[in-house]
């Protein structure tokens, strides 16, 4: 069912896509697809996009390789991927939405990288630097939760 549910979304979108901008399918189903622009599938279909990277995440975390570097680089890349997807078709309605969401790829990119030169030093690094790339990456969470919550505050008025 997990795996199946952003299929399903794009499957759905693509067969009622005529039908999206009416007041009762915008009820029902706008969570879906609100946020994005309806006028070409690239754009619509952003939120199957962004659960399929969520998916792939978890299989290479759960199921994937046991060295944590390569996991890491599997997050690089996928950030990387999304970063350029959303820079390149800008499926946000919102500019401002867009321009969160490219700081937000950008900020999760930025950790990754941190996270593979954390992993990738071994135990050379000294106790005060490993915690500061900790303390970092925290800041960066940090900045991502209060980014997206004043981002949403903002839309709510």
């Amino acid at each position: 069912l997990v795996v199946g549910y952003p299929i399903f979304i794009s499957v759905f979108l693509f067969i009622f896509k005529s039908r999206l901008h009416e007041p009762r399918m915008k009820h029902l189903y706008g969570s879906i697809y609100n946020e994005f622009k309806l006028g070409k599938l690239t754009e619509t279909n952003y939120y199957t996009i962004f659960l399929c990277r969520r998916h792939i995440y978890s299989i290479i975390l759960v199921f994937g390789v046991s060295s944590e570097l390569i996991q890491v680089i599997f997050g690089i890349l996928l950030a990387v991927i999304q970063f350029g997807y959303s820079a390149y078709f800008k499926p946000y309605r919102n500019v401002k939405g867009g321009k969160i969401n490219l700081i937000s790829e950008g900020i999760v990119t930025i950790s990754f990288v941190s996270l593979a030169c954390f992993i990738s030093s071994g135990n050379s690094l000294s106790k005060g630097t490993r915690n500061g790339i900790g303390w970092f990456n925290s800041a960066l969470v940090l900045i991502l939760i209060l980014l997206n919550f004043g981002y949403i505050f903002y839309l709510l008025g």
